[in-house]
């Protein structure tokens, strides 16, 4: 069984976490696939990109628009706006998507099925940006206005 300590990820964190029960709360833009499997040297490469969208990148909120549950491990997750940070992020980070789901659908995960959320908010401010891989989180800050 695949386990986050496996895999790589570029994902976005947002300013507060109260909310949620995992670690880090974040919402993925890219899965990159396990670590094992990835070259190394990419792992260089996307330091510099991710580290220069954050230079290039203000915080930016993104609504919530509801709760579902989602994949097979059946994980409750926060259904986010489509916004076109959110958008072009993707974009510029898809060639790397090794994802098995082909259509992004932003959310955030709260936690494992029936977790509840006692006071959930109604926004997510983003001001960061990680590179999850393996263990690592290389986390870089986004430029402030």
């Amino acid at each position: 069984m695949e386990t986050p300590q496996d895999s790589a990820m570029i994902a976005l964190l947002p300013q507060t976490d109260e909310w949620c029960k995992i670690d880090p709360a974040h919402t993925t833009i890219v899965y990159l696939g396990k670590v094992a499997e990835l070259d190394p040297s990419l792992k260089d490469l996307l330091i510099k990109i991710v580290s220069s969208i954050a230079i290039l990148t203000n915080p930016f909120p993104v609504k919530i628009v509801g709760k579902e549950t989602f994949g097979e491990d059946q994980v409750e997750v926060f259904r986010l706006v489509k916004t076109p940070e959110l958008s072009s992020l993707r974009t510029l980070l898809d060639n790397w998507d090794d994802s098995e789901f082909p259509i992004f659908k932003p959310h955030a995960t709260i936690g494992p099925e029936g977790t509840v959320v006692e006071n959930p908010p109604l926004f997510l401010m983003f001001d960061r940006i990680m590179l999850g891989w393996g263990e690592e989180r290389l986390i870089f800050w986004f430029r402030r206005f």
